[in-house]
């Protein structure tokens, strides 16, 4: 998953249970997400997820699923 002319793959984290928050962890770049982050409970958060986001998304809420663990 990369960018494409109809958007770039996004990962998030996802608490689907109990704050329903879900954390952006960027875009995929060449079929990978590299990201680096200390996190104090990454407990929270149950779900992996991947949507695909607009190019030049200005939004910062999460689009439907396209991927999910």
């Amino acid at each position: 998953m990369s960018i494409t002319s109809q958007g770039a793959a996004e990962g998030w984290l996802v608490d689907p249970d109990g704050s329903l928050y879900s954390l952006s962890l960027g875009n995929f770049l060449d079929g990978v997400l590299h990201f680096n982050q200390y996190m104090t409970n990454p407990f929270v958060y149950d779900q992996f997820i991947v949507t695909q986001e607009p190019l030049r998304d200005t939004n910062p809420d999460i689009n439907p699923p396209s991927v999910g663990i």
